[in-house]
């Protein structure tokens, strides 16, 4: 196996800087009608970014890497834990060579959810997901994204070259980078302790929390 190096973690940390400003910023050429509503990251609980790319030729299998970070009980936001996905795709739409795509965690449940599994997470088993609402304006509380009476437990934001796709990725996994981890924080270190505040957040994830702030969802009460 390859080694790791920190720029692997501080790559994806920019990465998720740019996915950040492709669903929210509307000078990136998104209409304003498809942007991610502030209010949903405000009210998150959790967020991943990601980076998905396709796997062989002929095939609807995307693997990829990126970040996951957290509420902590002050309000603010985690250092960043290095993450991985597998989706096994269905539908034209999944014949992008790459798909860019932010998971919101809605309730602490489905952080938790991560944190219990050891640092694993399939998506849509025991809590729902659902494509996230779009618009700035957007009445998340009668949206396609309620699952029943009640908001889905995770909304998925999913987009190729600008094309906003609004798949749910439905038992998609996601696991922690357990080397990528180490690596860059010098140590073994658990993503449960990343997410929990163990660790004190990067500077390198700076422009990753400014850019939440700026959207309303910076640290909160």
């Amino acid at each position: 196996m390859p080694s790791r190096t920190p720029k692997e973690l501080q790559g994806d940390i920019q990465r998720a800087v740019q996915i950040l400003q492709l669903f929210t910023d509307s000078n990136k050429g998104k209409d304003l009608s498809m942007l991610i509503p502030s209010s949903v990251l405000a009210n998150a609980h959790g967020i991943v970014f990601i980076r998905l790319f396709r796997v062989g030729l002929g095939l609807s299998a995307k693997t990829g890497n990126g970040i996951i970070i957290a509420r902590l009980p002050n309000g603010s936001w985690s250092a960043p834990s290095g993450v991985s996905m597998v989706s096994l795709g269905v539908g034209q739409m999944f014949g992008a060579e790459s798909i860019d795509m932010i998971l919101v965690m809605n309730y602490r449940a489905a952080v938790k959810a991560f944190l219990d599994g050891g640092g694993q997470l399939q998506l849509g088993v025991g809590a729902s997901i659902s494509a996230g609402p779009i618009g700035r304006s957007a009445d998340i509380s009668a949206s396609a994204s309620m699952t029943g009476n009640h908001v889905a437990a995770t909304y998925a934001y999913s987009s190729s070259k600008g094309l906003y796709l609004g798949y749910q990725f439905e038992g998609s996994k996601v696991s922690e980078r357990v080397r990528t981890n180490q690596a860059y924080y010098g140590r073994p270190i658990t993503a449960h302790e990343i997410l929990t505040g163990v660790v004190p957040p990067p500077q390198d994830a700076a422009q990753l929390y400014d850019a939440l702030n700026a959207l309303g969802a910076g640290p909160r009460p």
